[in-house]
């Protein structure tokens, strides 16, 4: 085809396609846009748009049509035409109209000349507003754009009205497809043969040359040289971006860009084709831009084969135009009835259906991502190709639908898809789920979705606006383990607390780094029976009346939680803990998960209980857990830590390793002081939840523990003395014994852990530092409050007021030899042999028959280490030496027939 011949073909087919887009709309809106040329044609205060005399005016090659001039006159009767014809110099060089198919919006672009001055583009632009909002007065939503000729691919790559290009190709091949010129010059690339596409430039300095055409007569606004790979996967992670507010514009548009990157590095997309249909000057076709588009979008279809769709893609498109006057979805691109395409005849909106084609249609989305990120990878050999592709397969991720994930289809509010009332139906057999049910009395049942778990099916009901405050809930639970009250409560903490617009408004840069969750809520969940719950009841009045609090023996009826977290990549995900323990390892996992993050913090955490009263109190708990494992856990630098909670009537360890965070069943209360006796081969910090030990101090005692001090803690209560000692390591050894007097008391412990000190540095190091002492008095003040009071070394009276013994066990091959010091006198195994317990027991009786009766303690011990259970001279400490003292002495006062505890 002749250059001559191509502009005559271009221009037919221009006008008739925008005679086809004008019959398709109203008649007031059709005239208006008609009108468009002449209002900035001609400078008339009696048109639309007038701003003052000043305002440039004249539009290359124009020449207003009578009937053009006619619909002016219904505006304003004495309107006429002052001057008609030619401008050689017309400060306006074009008008397009472009209107966007796939999301039913149009836009219109001034085109005025390179040399016109600023001052007369701020006077052309406020008119441009004017008539802009003229439009809008008719119904006619447009974003208006003034640019000039080389401005006009720049101003098109920003991202305005919610659409973006990667590239300057990628948005001409949108511009020359869906834009009609209404007046001016036309774009010099419909003169170039689509063949010579990729020598744009060469061709169009041999028209200039060659003068085949005047050259004041076009515009040249490029040509679709190909994007490079990179563009193309950046233009298809925009549209994945969008998907969660735009999911109908999403899929066609990757569906383009997949036929697109398919035929790269040759040109290929709709502007190509429709130029092609244009050299061939086929006049039996009508070469409109959403003809072009179907095409291009049933073979990229074809393109993804036999894939894992959830609904048929011509089916899929079917149910979209089914709804596009309710959701304004893909209408336009959706064929009229053949032979590969089910048509639907009209019917009422049908909540359930609707979502089944979300759900097909964000899953179709995935898959045509998928293959466009497969093509890709083979073009990502540099590092920043690298980077966009880990970025691409980040948004995939997103798209996908894991079973923990609760999948938003729907972001838009669709008053219909609100349900007045639903179910949530408990199902055991075959597998254990839920079902989210609607439907009125008298109409059969429809299942909406379905999960494993109850707060996953509330909140995917919520974020997909099925349910709101004004929903009636109703739950059929045949185990009777959730009562409509809790379902309910659950959904109002979500309403409350679940901000639907965080789910959508993520930026893109989101994605460049790893979904990171940063939110979470926890709920509780009480294992109930009929007879359970009828005491809990009548505990929760009892409380009531009382205005006590619950007891902590609820704490034992949690059967699970549920953990719903929202990440930076706007999506949620439930996770389920069961049991006491389980609750314990959500908040471990939740609170190393904050520890971990590059910039260590502790991140939010409610919680909240199905229903109100006993679930309530411990929702309340577990918060108060949480609080203060963040004051232990991050707010201390440590090394080997672990805090000790009390749930019910059983004690939990959490162990802080390499690993993490660690929740170990202790058992009852002798169980956790059999743990905290256990030796370690470092020093462990340790706290205690302070809700645990309400009998005990520990929680204070382990609040003052130092690293390389044995720390002696003591209170007397009647005539009964609790002594606590914690070691170097952290380890602790408990007494109770007779209170005598003060101030043998302590003057027995100084002389004992001397003795201690002194053969741990014999027994291990010959250098090794001596460990420091610290001796502290525990007692209650007037108000109730505990206090602790140092004793100093210089204010405890050195004489011994009790019965001294020193216990020495010597190794031999046939047995160990036992030898005690009472007092000074010696009872060795030479002299009394396997009687040394017996000899030094009548001692002791005969003493205190004459003296009268004294405390007996051990302040000195030297024995084989494998009497410690100790392999490793190394491994040694004060526990030891404590434990075994405990049990001797606690043997000698059974013997004696003295109260040892």
């Amino acid at each position: 085809m002749e250059i001559v011949d191509a502009r005559q073909a271009f221009l037919k087919r221009n006008k008739n396609c925008l005679q086809i887009y004008l019959r398709q709309l109203p008649q007031a809106q059709s005239s208006a846009i008609q009108l468009l040329p002449l209002i900035f044609h001609v400078n008339s205060r009696l048109l639309p748009g007038y701003n003052g005399p000043d305002a440039p005016y004249g539009v290359y090659g124009y020449e207003p049509e009578k009937t053009t001039i006619g619909l002016a006159r219904k505006l304003n009767s004495r309107f006429h035409v002052e001057h008609a014809g030619i401008l050689g110099n017309a400060p306006i060089e074009a008008l397009f109209v472009k209107y966007s198919f796939l999301k039913n919006k149009m836009s219109l672009w001034l085109v005025h000349a390179a040399d016109m001055k600023e001052q007369h583009q701020k006077i052309l632009e406020d008119k441009l507003y004017r008539v802009n909002a003229w439009l809008r007065s008719r119904d006619l939503e447009a974003q208006a754009n003034l640019v000039s000729a080389a401005g006009l691919t720049q101003h098109g790559l920003r991202k305005e009205a919610n659409e973006y290009f990667a590239s300057a190709a990628l948005f001409l091949d949108s511009f020359y497809t869906e834009s009609f010129l209404l007046a001016g010059k036309y774009p010099v690339w419909w003169l170039v043969p689509p063949e010579l596409e990729e020598h744009y430039a060469d061709f169009v300095d041999k028209i200039k040359v060659a003068r085949f055409v005047p050259d004041q007569e076009y515009i040249d606004l490029g040509g679709l040289a190909a994007s490079t790979p990179h563009e193309l996967m950046k233009q298809a992670m925009d549209c994945v971006h969008d998907v969660q507010k735009f999911p109908e514009v999403s899929w066609p548009k990757l569906l383009l860009l997949n036929t697109i990157q398919k035929s790269w590095p040759k040109i290929d997309g709709t502007a190509i084709r429709m130029k092609h249909h244009v050299y061939l000057d086929d006049t039996s076709k009508e070469v409109t831009a959403d003809n072009m588009m179907r095409e291009v979008l049933f073979e990229s279809i074809e393109d993804m084969g036999q894939a894992d769709h959830l609904m048929p893609p011509d089916r899929l498109l079917a149910a979209l135009k089914q709804y596009s006057s309710k959701g304004g979805l893909l209408a336009s691109l959706v064929p009229q009835p053949k032979e590969h395409y089910i048509h639907l005849k009209p019917q009422a909106f049908d909540a359930m259906r609707y979502i089944q084609t979300s759900r097909a249609l964000m899953r179709e989305i995935g898959l045509a991502f998928n293959k466009i990120i497969d093509r890709y990878q083979s073009h990502a050999k540099d590092e920043a190709s690298q980077q966009q592709l880990s970025l691409a397969q980040n948004m995939l991720q997103f798209l996908s639908e894991p079973k923990q994930r609760v999948p938003v289809i729907t972001t838009r509010p669709n008053a219909e898809l609100l349900q007045g009332r639903v179910i949530f139906r408990h199902v055991i057999a075959p597998i254990e789920h839920w079902k989210l049910l609607v439907g009125a009395v008298d109409e059969q049942e429809k299942i909406l979705y379905e999960s494993s778990s109850l707060l996953a099916l509330i909140a995917w009901a919520w974020l997909n606006y099925v349910v709101d405050k004004s929903t009636q809930v109703a739950v059929d639970c045949p185990l009777r383990a959730v009562k409509q009250i809790d379902a309910r409560h659950a959904l109002e903490v979500l309403v409350s607390h679940l901000d639907r617009t965080k789910i959508i408004e993520t930026s893109r840069e989101v994605f460049n780094k790893p979904r990171e969750v940063q939110y979470a809520m926890v709920f509780i969940h009480l294992v109930m029976d009929e007879v359970l719950r009828a005491q809990i009841e009548a505990l929760e009045e009892k409380s009531a009346k009382e205005n006590t609090d619950l007891p902590l023996q609820l704490e034992s009826l949690i059967g699970h939680c549920e953990q719903l977290v929202m990440s930076n990549w706007g999506d949620v995900e439930v996770k389920r803990y069961a049991g006491e323990s389980g609750v314990l390892q959500c908040l471990c996992d939740w609170l190393m998960y904050g520890a971990t993050l590059p910039k260590p913090k502790a991140l939010p955490l409610q919680a909240h209980g199905y229903a109100a009263g006993a679930s309530t109190y411990l929702a309340q708990r577990t918060g108060q857990i949480y609080a203060e494992m963040i004051d232990f856990f991050l707010k201390k630098k440590t090394g080997q830590s672990r805090f000790i909670v009390r749930l019910g009537e059983h004690y939990y360890c959490l162990q802080r390793d390499e690993h993490g965070l660690q929740v170990n069943l202790l058992g009852n209360e002798a169980a956790l002081l059999l743990f905290l006796e256990t030796t370690t081969p470092e020093f462990v910090e340790t706290g205690i939840e302070r809700m645990s030990m309400l009998g005990m101090p520990l929680r204070e005692i382990y609040q003052r523990n130092k690293p390389g001090m044995v720390q002696l803690f003591y209170r007397v209560a009647n005539r009964t003395c609790d002594t606590w000692i914690l070691d170097e390591r952290g380890s602790l050894c408990h007494f109770r014994q007779d209170w005598y007097d003060r101030d043998s008391y302590l003057t027995r412990w100084l002389y004992f852990l001397r003795n201690v000190r002194n053969r741990m540095k014999n027994i291990s190091y010959q250098n090794r530092e001596l460990t420091a002492l610290e001796l502290t008095q525990i007692s209650n003040n007037r108000l109730g409050v505990i206090e602790f009071n140092r004793i100093g070394a210089e204010s405890v009276n050195a004489q011994r007021n009790f019965m001294e013994i020193q216990l020495q066990v010597e190794g031999a091959k046939n047995g160990d030899r036992l030898t005690l010091i009472c007092d000074g006198r010696y009872f060795d195994y030479q002299t009394y042999t396997s009687s040394v317990m017996t000899e030094a027991l009548q001692y002791i009786n005969a003493r205190m028959i004459g003296e009268g009766r004294k405390p007996v303690y051990v302040t000195d011990i030297d024995v084989p280490l494998r009497l410690f259970n100790v392999s490793q001279r190394e491994d040694i400490q004060t526990l030891h030496f404590l434990k075994y003292c405990r049990n001797f002495e606690n043997r000698m006062n059974q013997l004696l027939g003295m109260e040892y505890k």
